[in-house]
C-alpha cells in the first residue's frame, strides 16, 4: 500500500470487480448456448441471516466501502461500533470488539463471519506494525478466536491476515516512528539480505550491511522482534487450521487469506510468505489457504468467496491481455509477475480460469504494462497514443458475457487513454453497461482484487 500522499492520486471509475462475481451469481447466463440458472443468492432473501464483519481498519476503503458492496447480497452485514475501531495510530478497543463478537455470535441469525486477524488480534493494521503486545498475549487472543468455531460449529468463518509490509521510503505516517529516518535503510537491508539468502552472492550481503550500519541496533532489534512475533502468530494460525481439520474433519476457518502488503522481489516479507507457503503445503492446506499480494482489498475478496460458496458456483474467467508478451512483468509494490497475482486472486475469490473463450462466464480484459518497470500514473505518456492500442479487446465486446476491465497499466491511477477507449465504447453503445466492470487503483493487487 503506497503512502497517503500517493493514495491521493488513486483513480477508481466504473463498477469495482467484486460486483462481477456478486452480480454474476444473481443473473441468468448462457454457456454453450444452454440456458443455465445460477444457484442464486436470492434464495436467502426471505431469511434473516446475517454476516459479522471485522474490518482491517477504519478507513473508508476497508470499512464503509465494504458495507456498500455488501448491499449486493441478501444477507445483512453487521459491523462493529465505529467508536471501537482504530483512529489512525490509536489502536482499536480490542476488549469491546471481543465482547461484541461474543454477544453477536450468540444470536441465531449469524451464519458467517468475515474477520480481519489484524483487527481481532492487534487492534488494526497499523497497530500490528507498531504494538508492543507480547507474543503470548497475541497467542491468547488467537486461541480465543479459534475457540469460536468449537462453540459455534454451524457458523462459517473467513479470516484474513497480512504479512507485515516493508515500505521503501522514509515516512512514519503508517509505520513506527523510526521509519521516518531509517525506512530506506531497513528496506534495503531486508531486500539485499534476502537476496543473499536466495542467490548466495557475497556482494549482496555486503550491500545489506552497508545499508543497516547507520541504523541503531535497538531499532533493528525492535523491528525484527515485531516481524518475528507476527510471523510466528501466522504460523500458529496454520497449525491450528491443520490440527482442527485432522481432529474434527471440518475446517476451523472456511478459508484463510494471507496477503502481502507492499512487497518486492526480495525481502524479509517474501521469505516469511515463502515459509507460510511451505507450511501450507506441508499441512496439506492448499485448498484452504490463499497467499498472494494485497491487503486493503481483502475483505471484498472474502465477501466474494463467501457469496460464491453460498451459491455453490464458481464463475469461469477467460483472460485477455493487451500485451500477452508482458504477463511475466513484476509490477511496482509487488514481488511476483502480474499473471501469477491474477491467477491467485481469481481462485481466492471463488472463481476458476479457462482457456476456452467460448465456455466462459466473464471476459477478464487486462490493460497490462509492457515496460520492464511499471510507470506511475502521474507520469504516464499521452502524446502519440490513441484508443486504437486497445483494439485487441474489440472482439469480446459483442457478447452477453460479463466484461471486466482491469486497468493495471500504471500504478497509483488509471490509464487515461484506456478510459477514453471505454468511454468511446459506452458512447457508441458497443458495450452493455449492465454487464460491465472497471477498476484502476494503486497497486496491481489492490486493483485486481477490488475488481474481483
Amino acid at each position: 500500500m503506497p503512502t497517503q500522499q500517493e493514495q491521493n492520486t488513486i483513480t477508481i471509475k466504473g463498477i469495482t470487480f467484486i460486483f462481477v462475481i456478486l452480480f454474476f451469481l444473481t443473473i441468468n447466463i448462457n454457456i454453450n448456448n444452454n440456458k443455465v440458472l445460477c444457484k442464486s443468492l436470492n434464495q436467502f432473501e426471505s431469511s434473516s441471516q446475517q454476516i459479522l464483519f471485522l474490518p482491517l481498519d477504519e478507513r473508508y476503503i476497508t470499512f464503509e466501502s465494504v458495507l456498500n458492496m455488501g448491499t449486493a447480497i441478501p444477507q445483512q452485514i453487521l459491523p462493529p461500533n465505529v467508536e471501537w475501531l482504530p483512529k489512525h495510530k490509536q489502536p482499536a478497543n480490542i476488549d469491546e470488539i471481543h465482547n461484541w463478537v461474543d454477544s453477536q455470535l450468540a444470536q441465531s441469525s449469524i451464519n458467517a463471519c468475515i474477520f480481519s486477524a489484524e483487527m481481532y488480534l492487534y487492534g488494526g493494521l497499523i497497530s500490528s506494525r507498531e504494538s508492543n503486545d507480547t507474543f503470548l498475549l497475541i497467542e491468547k487472543r488467537l486461541d480465543k478466536l479459534s475457540s469460536l468455531k468449537l462453540k459455534y460449529p454451524q457458523i462459517k468463518f473467513y479470516l484474513s491476515t497480512v504479512v507485515m509490509r516493508i515500505p521503501s521510503y522514509n515516512s512514519d505516517f503508517e509505520e513506527p516512528w523510526y521509519w521516518a529516518y531509517y525506512g530506506v535503510n531497513l528496506y534495503n537491508y531486508s531486500f539485499y539480505t534476502h537476496k543473499y539468502w536466495v542467490l548466495g552472492n557475497p556482494d549482496d550481503y555486503k550491500t545489506a550491511q552497508t545499508w543497516v550500519a547507520p541504523v541503531p541496533s535497538y531499532i533493528v532489534s525492535d523491528w525484527e522482534w515485531r516481524r518475528l512475533r507476527n510471523h510466528n502468530i501466522s504460523c500458529n494460525l496454520l497449525n491450528y487450521q491443520q490440527q482442527h481439520y485432522n481432529k474434527y474433519n471440518t475446517k476451523l476457518f472456511e478459508h484463510i487469506f494471507i496477503t502481502l502488503d507492499d512487497n518486492a522481489e526480495y525481502g524479509f516479507n517474501i521469505a516469511e510468505a515463502n515459509h507460510l507457503k511451505n507450511l501450507t503445503k506441508q499441512y496439506k492446506l492448499d485448498q484452504q489457504v490463499s497467499i498472494y499480494p494485497g491487503a486493503d482489498e481483502v475483505s471484498y475478496v472474502m465477501l466474494a468467496r463467501l457469496s460464491s460458496d453460498i451459491a455453490k458456483y464458481q464463475p469461469v474467467f477467460y483472460l485477455v491481455f493487451r500485451d500477452p508478451n508482458a504477463t511475466e512483468r513484476i509490477p511496482n509494490y509487488e514481488g511476483q509477475p502480474v499473471i501469477d497475482t491474477i491467477n491467485q486472486q481469481i481462485i481466492a475469490a471463488g472463481g476458476k480460469i479457462t482457456s476456452d473463450d467460448t465456455n466462459t462466464d466473464i471476459y477478464f480484459l487486462v490493460n497490462n504494462f509492457s515496460e520492464e518497470k511499471q510507470l506511475e500514473a502521474p507520469n504516464q505518456p499521452t502524446i502519440g497514443r490513441s484508443i486504437n492500442e486497445f483494439n485487441c479487446f474489440d472482439k469480446y465486446l459483442t457478447t452477453s458475457k460479463v466484461l471486466a476491465f482491469a486497468d493495471v497499466r500504471f500504478s497509483n491511477g488509471a490509464d487515461l487513454i484506456f478510459v477514453d477507449y471505454i468511454n468511446s465504447l459506452r458512447e457508441s453503445n458497443q458495450i452493455d453497461m449492465s454487464y460491465f466492470a472497471y477498476a484502476g487503483w494503486n497497486t496491481d493487487g489492490n486493483t485486481l482484487y477490488l475488481y474481483l
